[in-house]
């Protein structure tokens, strides 16, 4: 959702050792070898783009006023989309109600989301974040699974 505070000093994606996102993709196939944050800019090869809803503030999700602005929310998630237009988008973790702010619903479950009317091209997946704090993420990693998966 925004950068943590390690990730925005060193300017690499999940750049927090107990963070387990670079495990994650290289236990689930996504990549083809363990990458670290200062690879980040290499999925790209491999068609995986990575991006923070909030650019502009770091820190836990908890503590950024961003991830509270639904308008803001909104709007970013669409230009992200309308300008690259992925097949799939996951967002890692539901970062509070953000995600729900910017997707306009109500209700969030893991996993693949129903149709979005918005984005009808686009699978839109939310994932249990792979943040140290998340105690129960290897009880959820199967949703991991599923949208590696999809990518095969």
């Amino acid at each position: 959702m925004a950068a943590g505070e390690e990730s925005a000093h060193l300017g690499h994606y999940y750049a927090n050792r107990r963070n387990r996102f670079w495990e994650t993709l290289d236990e689930i196939d996504i990549t083809p070898t363990k990458f670290c944050p200062k690879d980040d800019k290499k999925l790209l090869k491999y068609g995986i783009g990575l991006t923070n809803l909030v650019q502009d503030e770091a820190g836990m999700n908890r503590d950024i006023k961003g991830l509270n602005q639904k308008d803001v929310l909104e709007t970013r998630l669409h230009g992200i989309l309308i300008k690259y237009r992925p097949a799939r988008i996951a967002f890692n973790g539901k970062g509070g109600n953000a995600v729900k702010h910017a997707l306009g619903v109500k209700n969030l479950d893991w996993g693949l989301q129903p149709y979005h009317h918005a984005f009808p091209d686009t699978q839109i997946w939310v994932l249990p974040s792979t943040s140290s704090a998340n105690g129960r993420f290897n009880n959820l990693l199967h949703n991991w699974v599923k949208l590696a998966e999809s990518m095969h």
